[in-house]
């Protein structure tokens, strides 16, 4: 089969996004430790930070402030004295003030966690998990170790003296055992859990909301759609429905997921990473394909279910599952180790390695295999097919291969690194390290996301349609473009 190579290149010119988008955080990786508020805001102390609600607003301010929120930062505990108004945060790095409701200024070298607290007038006393005692004098504006004995500390933790945050709106009931919480207003909380889950509470509603809190998980590695539900994939599942997340915190999932499918009968399956492919419906998970059952590994990285077929990928090639006649087809051997990605169109299984992509008929059995640098690129990071044709990005650009003409375009060069790209409303958006990109296909031009700035990381590493909303999966969380 010949290839035709075009060599033509489109000037790459960044001009500024033609339309404005709304950017908005969804998920934070954070796990939180503490919260304090004032009249206008509440503060989140996270491993990453202090987390801001903006109570006017109604939503958590953009984080990355290393000035505004101590962004890198281990932050153990936020304090407030509520004679004198000030307010004292408490990190790895150091001690800080919130000075005109605005930035941090550093007045201390760190003194560790925090474990309980004294407020006197203008002097807030705080004791460390070494039960060292420090004080803070607004009169003096300094902090300082003292040797006196201070009585009546208490936790900086507030207690859940009612029971304002049933446990039945979860599966799990360890998952919401209120460490602490602030009021936004006269109905809503901000809480956050034992766990160091984030959330907001509605008294009135009896229910529990998102409104841009913190996934309970460290990282989010995929999302799917399944009907109304959205799952979030980390190291155990997130359910997102109804404007409310749930949880599937099931023992043998926990670290254990690579990817999910959509399945018959309104159930799921699981690519796992140590016990091949889960069937899950209705909180009931069962095994369904392992090594013994014909596949080439328990670690399933990647699963795609079509009408006929499942597709299984491990590091050491494709099982191909055949439920109707009950047979699986194993691709092995050097070509198919170490595949990145896979994708399906028409009979067609596309796979996508570092250095090429294999394009297997599975009717007939007869392959194609495309070398990285016959697609003008060094190492290859993704693949997305449009109509008849799959987009290749790389580390030089983003070139084209033709499945009718097996013609190879060069469609842009570009001089930062791609993670990954997604065809969305006639334009393929590209997540580089540095920031939201897009290439319209009838105008060859290629813009910048206006809205960069706004994104919690510059870094996107995957970019995921759901109905029409563009979700951004950063080094920092989840957002999305409305």
């Amino acid at each position: 089969m010949k290839r035709f190579i075009y060599l033509f290149t489109v000037v790459f010119i960044i001009v500024s996004s033609s339309f404005s988008q709304e950017v908005k955080r969804f998920i934070f990786y954070s796990k939180i430790y503490d919260l304090e508020s004032n009249s206008e805001k509440i503060f989140c102390a996270s491993n990453t930070g202090i987390l801001i609600y903006d109570k006017m607003k109604g939503e958590f301010q953009n984080y990355g402030d290393k000035e505004k929120n101590l962004a890198g930062e281990k932050v153990f505990s936020v304090l407030r004295n509520n004679n004198t108004k000030t307010v004292l945060a408490f990190s790895n790095e150091g001690v800080y003030e919130l000075i005109a409701g605005k930035y941090w200024e550093r007045i201390h070298e760190s003194i560790g966690r925090i474990i309980s607290y004294k407020v006197a007038d203008e002097i807030v006393f705080v004791k460390n998990s070494e039960n060292k005692v420090y004080e803070y004098s607004d009169t003096d504006l300094e902090l300082k170790r003292i040797n006196e004995v201070i009585r009546n500390f208490k936790s900086i933790h507030k207690k859940n003296e009612r029971d304002i945050f049933p446990r039945n709106s979860f599966k799990i009931n360890d998952l919401i055992e209120v460490l602490d919480y602030e009021k936004i207003d006269s109905q809503r909380y901000v809480i956050s859990t034992r766990v160091g889950y984030l959330l907001i509470y509605d008294d009135m509603r009896n229910e529990y909301i998102i409104n841009l809190g913190s996934v309970y998980d460290d990282k989010i590695t995929n999302i799917f759609k399944s009907e109304k539900r959205m799952f979030f994939l980390g190291n155990r599942i997130n359910v997102f429905q109804n404007n409310r997340y749930d949880f599937i915190n099931i023992p043998q999932l926990k670290n254990n997921i690579n990817d999910i499918s959509g399945y018959k009968n309104n159930s799921l399956l699981i690519a796992s990473r140590s016990n091949g492919i889960f069937q899950w419906k209705n909180n009931d998970l069962k095994s369904k394909y392992m090594i013994k059952d014909g596949l080439l590994s328990n670690n399933i990285l990647q699963v795609i279910n079509t009408n006929q077929y499942i597709f299984a990928l491990s590091r050491y090639g494709v099982s191909i599952i055949n439920e109707a006649k009950k047979e699986v087809d194993n691709i092995k051997g050097i070509d198919y180790y170490r595949v990145d990605n896979m994708k399906y169109f028409n009979d067609l299984l596309i796979l996508q390695k570092k250095d090429g992509i294999i394009i297997r008929n599975i009717e007939n059995n007869s392959e194609v295999a495309i070398s990285a640098s016959d697609l003008l690129n060094d190492i290859l990071t993704d693949i997305e097919v449009v109509k008849h044709s799959i987009y290749v990005s790389g580390n030089l650009g983003i070139s084209k291969y033709n499945l009718k003409t097996d013609k190879i375009e060069n469609v842009i060069n570009f001089n930062r690194k791609i993670n990954d790209i997604l065809f969305y409303d006639n334009r393929i958006y590209i997540g580089s390290e540095d920031g939201l990109f897009f290439y319209n296909l009838e105008e060859n031009e290629t813009s910048e996301f206006r809205e960069n700035s706004e994104l919690s990381s510059l870094n996107i590493l995957k970019i995921i349609n759901i109905n029409d909303e563009i979700f951004l999966k950063t080094s920092k969380g989840i957002d999305v473009i409305l």
